[in-house]
């Protein structure tokens, strides 16, 4: 079973929970224009608004693209599987918002550790 575009169910799936990270990066860094995400993609606004909306898959390329712009590990524009995968993408948020506030976070895993 396919959507209109062609794309398997799971397919569409994934794609939506890759927009869905997406756009959370947008509004994490100020509400990110289309146009300046879609130039740091090299593509056009409408080819980047095609892959928000579903209607075309997203490369892994444009991804890699997409997250040197926000100054993102790659990995967490996609969907992970498996345990833990939570708990990672949580301590990764925990990181950037608390270099974004310049508090040193070695620090914090040093006191864990010792």
């Amino acid at each position: 079973m396919g959507s209109k575009s062609g794309i398997a169910g799971s397919e569409v799936a994934y794609n939506a929970e890759i927009s869905r990270r997406v756009a959370e990066l947008r509004r994490e860094a100020g509400s990110v224009r289309l146009v300046d995400l879609a130039v740091a993609a090299g593509v056009s606004q409408q080819m980047l608004h095609a892959y928000e909306t579903g209607r075309s898959r997203w490369p892994v390329y444009r991804l890699r693209l997409i997250a040197d712009f926000f100054d993102v590990d790659l990995a967490e524009l996609m969907p992970e599987i498996g345990r833990g995968a939570e708990k990672r993408k949580a301590r990764v948020r925990l990181e950037r918002k608390r270099e974004a506030q310049g508090l040193y976070v070695g620090r914090l895993f040093q006191e864990r550790e010792g």
